[in-house]
């Protein structure tokens, strides 16, 4: 049972995600010392107001504390080159590709959390933060003998394709284009 909460920041694209909005996320789980993951980009459904479960049960493998990493949507949302990749010394989503198309973009949310066996009764808290920029363009005019008018705003360079880094190491996540 995993509890997800979101930690909004004003930083996503045109059509924002609310906790109510999410039915599904998608989660991964390692633990230290292990090469292979316990599981990977298993779907955990919603199944109440703040808790989601997967399809099938998974079961806390002894003491070990396990690492989690989740996001939402589906990587079917970002490119049909996106791939999961997390395994031991490396937690990505690569070939991360937005839609050039307004209405096809969908915010990118993500949470990474520890639990421990203790954890299993109660739940792992999944504190989402969005990953996505949105820029807004404002004009303001305080003398009303001027009449601004906007022609245009052209902004470049802004990459549509990279790879999302959970880097766990370093504390923060960033993307790497």
């Amino acid at each position: 049972t995993l509890f997800p909460y979101t930690t909004l920041f004003r930083s996503t694209k045109a059509q924002e995600s609310q906790s109510a909005d999410i039915d599904v996320f998608y989660v991964s789980a390692r633990s230290d010392g292990h090469q292979n993951n316990y599981f990977t980009d298993v779907p955990y459904m919603r199944a109440g107001n703040d808790m989601f479960i997967s399809s099938m049960p998974y079961y806390w493998p002894g003491t070990s504390q396990l690492q989690f990493f989740v996001y939402t949507p589906s990587l079917d949302d970002f490119g049909q080159d996106a791939e999961l990749a997390i395994g031991a010394g490396s937690q990505k989503i690569r070939n991360f590709t937005i839609a050039s198309d307004l209405s096809g973009q969908k915010d990118f949310l993500v949470a990474e959390a520890t639990g421990s066996k203790e954890s299993q009764a109660t739940g792992v808290e999944l504190n989402f933060e969005h990953k996505l920029a949105q820029i807004e363009v404002h004009a303001k005019n305080s003398n009303p003998g001027y009449a601004i008018s906007i022609r245009g705003v052209k902004i470049g360079g802004m990459p549509s394709k990279a790879d999302f880094d959970f880097n766990p190491a370093a504390g923060t996540s960033e993307w790497m284009v």
